[in-house]
């Protein structure tokens, strides 16, 4: 996937209706593009195909930062659901306003959810992807922005409808991640951030 400048970030989201900040130092937007690669063919391709885009301003200047994620789930969580009563979980592209904060995934620091979320249910543990409007379920699910391992090459187990990083938790590349949220946060801003959805353009 390309690497989106700020402008063509920021005309994408205005055009979809999307909050932009840009008032103020640290003032961190969250924003993951989901690739159309994950949709080309019939089955799960179980690659970190997608993009994060944390940028905010310093002194009136965009600073943005990428990394390489997935936003869809490993294969395995397609063929057995972690919920199976619900079906497997895929984040539906929006706005999540104030829905993450600094917290931990199992024993490292990540973003987690803390406000309701949407996810399409894939319900039918095949390898295909679907997301029908009418399986649309939101509630607090664990859907957080979280860490992999790293030299990883395919998602597994690593994403069960989690947005993860295609890093390890104790990685340089992860820890700058949080930085950004960890300095917000000096920086006089809640532990509460946006995390916006959208997909390739």
């Amino acid at each position: 996937m390309q690497k989106y400048t700020i402008n063509e970030l920021i005309d994408e989201m205005h055009r979809l209706g999307h909050t932009v900040f840009d008032k103020g130092d640290y003032n961190i937007n969250t924003t993951a593009v989901r690739s159309n690669q994950n949709f080309d063919g019939n089955s799960v391709k179980n690659l970190f195909l997608d993009k994060l885009f944390i940028f905010y301003k310093i002194k009136g200047e965009w600073i943005i930062r990428d990394y390489d994620v997935t936003t869809v789930p490993g294969l395995i969580y397609f063929n057995q659901p972690y919920n199976p009563s619900y079906g497997t979980a895929i984040l539906v592209p929006g706005q999540y306003r104030g829905c993450y904060q600094l917290g931990y995934h199992y024993s490292y620091p990540a973003l987690v959810q803390v406000g309701m979320v949407s996810c399409y249910r894939d319900t039918d543990r095949d390898s295909i992807i679907d997301m029908e409007p009418n399986s649309v379920q939101s509630g607090y699910y664990g859907i957080n922005i979280h860490y992999a391992m790293d030299n990883v090459q395919t998602i597994d187990n690593f994403s069960a409808g989690c947005t993860v990083l295609k890093h390890g938790p104790v990685s340089n590349t992860y820890k700058q991640f949080l930085w950004n949220y960890q300095n917000s946060i000096a920086n006089g801003y809640k532990n509460l951030f946006t995390y916006t959805l959208i997909n390739e353009f």
